[in-house]
């Protein structure tokens, strides 16, 4: 769905299904939805903000998106009698917020959006296609029970994507906890437990399993990209790195725009934007997990 109106009067939603030829499908109280990003017209205004976008046209289907953030003058003054950057209710914590806010954004983004293009009053949106989109046939679907994953069934499926020619001899699956745990707990129930350790780089722990054939794949626990609040958790995507392209518009990468605010304004106001873009190939290197439960005490 593609909302077009919000009445927070109402708590109401106008919204397009089936939006970019993606399935229409009746919804009942307490289903869960994830939400994507709000994209920009390729002739719209930035979210909040002053300057415009580029008329240049785009035809290779890179997203754009932003997230504005404003604080009070009197904020930015208090802020400055703080020792130290990064306060509550500064310039630099608000960034610190969007940056993160935007990363968990583009990271659903980038597994779920359907490609696509939609025409405005402002101009044609342009979609890139997310991860799933890609996927021919290598899922693995768990069904929300954890009995489902033994150690033939995830060897095999694992080593399917390292048979052809062009896979590399190591893969990466981003995952959520439950998935990460149900793993780890089904290496111990072998007596086989897999190496892990924590990344520095990546600042998350990683583990690397090794299946029947000898194939590497290192499992990565992504509690941001794969929330449990969102029943994303048990959630995982097996990438070959080496057919994995990430683009953006040259010379528009992700952007700090400081002070869009009116002149006459009692207020600064920042905006954090970029675009993004998606490209697998080989798509019979990659796949996807999902339906790993979560533990027996949630955390």
């Amino acid at each position: 769905m593609r909302v077009t109106a919000v009445d927070y009067s109402t708590h109401t939603l106008t919204v397009v299904r089936g939006w970019n030829g993606t399935p229409a499908s009746a919804l009942v109280d307490n289903d869960k939805m994830i939400g994507g990003i709000a994209h920009l017209p390729e002739l719209a205004d930035a979210n909040d903000g002053t300057g415009r976008i580029p008329t240049t046209e785009k035809y290779n289907f890179v997203s754009r998106f932003s997230e504005s953030f404003k604080i009070s003058h009197m904020q930015e003054v208090a802020a400055m009698f703080e020792t130290g950057i990064g306060k509550v209710a500064s310039i630099p914590w608000e960034v610190a917020n969007k940056m993160f806010e935007m990363k968990r954004k583009v990271n659903k983004a980038l597994i779920f959006q359907h490609r696509g293009t939609t025409t405005t009053s402002d101009g044609t949106i342009y979609c890139s296609q997310g991860f799933v989109h890609y996927i021919n046939d290598n899922v693995l679907n768990l069904g929300d029970q954890n009995d489902n994953l033994t150690w033939p069934i995830l060897s095999d499926f694992l080593d399917q994507m390292f048979d052809p020619t062009a896979s590399s001899s190591e893969k990466l699956c981003n995952c959520g906890r439950w998935l990460y745990s149900a793993v780890t707990r089904m290496s111990r129930d072998m007596s086989t437990a897999p190496k892990t350790y924590y990344s520095p780089d990546l600042k998350t722990d990683m583990m690397e399993v090794v299946t029947e054939s000898g194939n590497m794949v290192k499992f990565v626990k992504d509690v941001h990209g794969f929330p449990s609040e969102e029943n994303l958790a048990g959630w995982g995507i097996v990438v070959d790195m080496a057919h994995a392209y990430k683009r953006e518009y040259v010379g528009e990468p992700m952007t700090w725009r400081q002070n869009i605010q009116a002149g006459v304004s009692h207020f600064r106001q920042d905006e954090y934007w970029g675009s993004f873009s998606l490209e697998l190939r080989h798509p019979d290197c990659h796949g996807y997990i999902r339906g790993a439960a979560k533990s027996i005490i949630d955390y």
